[in-house]
């Protein structure tokens, strides 16, 4: 046993067969997940934007969205090139998990490992957070990307693994390229980014590269100058008015670092190895100082980029008002997921790897499972929730209302509804008193509708309406629906 053993550790032929069939695996349950047509929460606002012209996306990313204008025009080009599909929509996020997969496997293989390589690939595909993300109409897998890809020129800069010195110099505008579109893709990307630049400098003092430094760091600055417009006027919109209610604490940042079933567990290893590796305690022999030393500097400027980034935000939230979400974590997590792999070769212990590699998959795939349970469901419930309202709507001349406690409602309406006009109001009193005469659908979010209180009845009578229920706890868009169609008599 032990003989086959070190056969297959030292056979390239079969762990690189094993590595790419396990990549084949994981890749194919997200693609399998893309053909979705419910569209949730803030999907339908990705949808619609994407569907103005190329100036109107500039304009309303300026002046009315919490993000930058990057991935709508990703979305875009996307649907004019696939077409206006939801599978299209969703193949825009899959494809930037794809393009890190690939070149993992085939790139970075060779200077990480394969250990290492199968770690870092496990963590993209199979932590919850993936599952929540990989396939959703938002930005946040591109943001990853972008992040990760910066990251990784960073290690390139570190190894000295340019081949000359004009490849030296790519690199470096490479990471200011990479940097740029993490920042036009999230404004939390533009933050880490900032912070891996300025981790950055320390190590180009050191080592008499600071003309290259100011070289890249002023390309990413000029190329940001019309974003920073953006900036300025989302955080001075969002500081006076924003959906978050609450911040994260410091403790539900940390567990979705490595958002699993053990992430505890996964997250003090990932602690423990780099402690030991910067102790040099667990070490093997086979790794040159020059390699050891450029991975010291790469983990730390990685660390200060994430754990600064994050710290920025709960700060910024503490003193003016809360503007982060754990979700936005997602954003540059790749740091610390190939770090933990990075750090993994450095060990003597092979029981290490395996133990992780069985802590990431187990769950992992058990996740994978209820994912596809909950999606089939939706897909059903959201298709008889849509039919059921189109039905209606073909019977009459009815107007869509919904209330406020589902913050993107109307999007979701006009995106399940293109034909139909809907309106956004705080309660569906303040819609009668205003629209008196009018017959129209309501569609009550969370059931805050009271159908058989005095109160509404009453009120109801006073304004000669009357209704009927036609959808009872429905399912539409992540969220529990009641459907009333109300009638003016006349």
């Amino acid at each position: 046993m032990a003989c086959f053993y070190n056969r297959l550790r030292n056979n390239e032929t079969i762990k690189k067969a094993l590595l790419y069939g396990y990549s084949i695996i994981l890749t194919g349950m997200h693609i399998y997940r893309m053909n979705n047509p419910d569209l949730t929460r803030d999907e339908p606002f990705s949808v619609l934007l994407a569907r103005k012209s190329w100036s109107e996306i500039t304009k309303f990313t300026g002046l009315q969205s919490e993000h930058p204008p990057l991935y709508y025009y990703i979305l875009k080009f996307n649907q004019i090139v696939i077409g206006d599909y939801a599978i299209s929509y969703r193949l825009t996020s899959i494809i930037p998990f794809l393009i890190v997969v690939v070149f993992c496997v085939f790139v970075i293989r060779k200077h990480i490992g394969y250990k290492a390589s199968c770690i870092f690939i496990s963590c993209l595909a199979l932590f919850r957070s993936s599952f929540m993300y990989i396939t959703q109409v938002r930005m946040y897998e591109w943001c990853l990307t972008f992040v990760f890809f910066a990251f990784i020129t960073l290690r390139y800069i570190y190894h000295n693994l340019a081949v000359k010195k004009k490849h030296e110099t790519i690199l470096y505008f490479l990471l200011s390229f990479f940097s740029l579109c993490a920042a036009y893709t999230h404004y939390y990307g533009l933050v880490t980014v900032s912070f891996l630049y300025l981790f950055f400098l320390v190590w180009c003092v050191a080592n008499k590269k600071v003309e290259k430094w100011l070289l890249s760091a002023a390309v990413s600055l000029i190329g940001y100058i019309p974003g920073m417009y953006f900036l300025l006027d989302t955080f001075h919109r969002d500081s006076n008015s924003y959906w978050i209610q609450r911040s994260p604490t410091v403790l539900e940042c940390i567990t979705n670092v490595f958002f699993a079933r053990f992430g505890w567990v996964i997250f003090a290893l990932f602690v423990l190895l780099i402690v030991l590796f910067y102790l040099q305690s667990d070490i093997t022999d086979s790794f040159s100082y020059e390699e050891v030393i450029g991975d010291r500097w790469w983990f730390a400027n990685g660390l200060f980029g994430f754990f600064g980034m994050i710290m920025t935000a709960l700060i910024v939230s503490k003193l003016v008002r809360p503007l982060f979400d754990t979700r936005y974590i997602y954003t540059s997590v790749c740091i610390c997921w190939i770090i933990l792999a990075t750090v993994i070769r450095y060990s003597k212990k092979d029981l290490i790897f395996y133990a992780l590699l069985l802590l990431i998959i187990i769950p992992g795939f058990g996740y994978y499972k209820e994912q596809r349970i909950i999606e089939v469901e939706h897909i059903q419930e959201m298709k008889q929730s849509v039919s059921t309202i189109q039905s209606a709507l073909d019977k009459g001349n009815y107007q869509l209302v919904t209330d406020s406690s589902y913050f993107t409602a109307n999007w979701i309406l006009d995106y399940y509804f293109p034909q139909s006009k809907s309106m956004y109001t705080d309660t569906y009193k303040a819609f009668i008193t205003d629209n008196l005469g009018d017959d129209f659908i309501l569609i009550d979010w969370f059931c805050n509708f009271s159908p058989d209180s005095s109160d509404t009845l009453s009120f109801l009578s006073e304004n000669n309406y009357s209704f009927d229920t036609i959808g009872k706890d429905m399912y539409l868009a992540g969220a529990v629906v009641d459907i009333y169609v109300f009638y003016y008599d006349k």
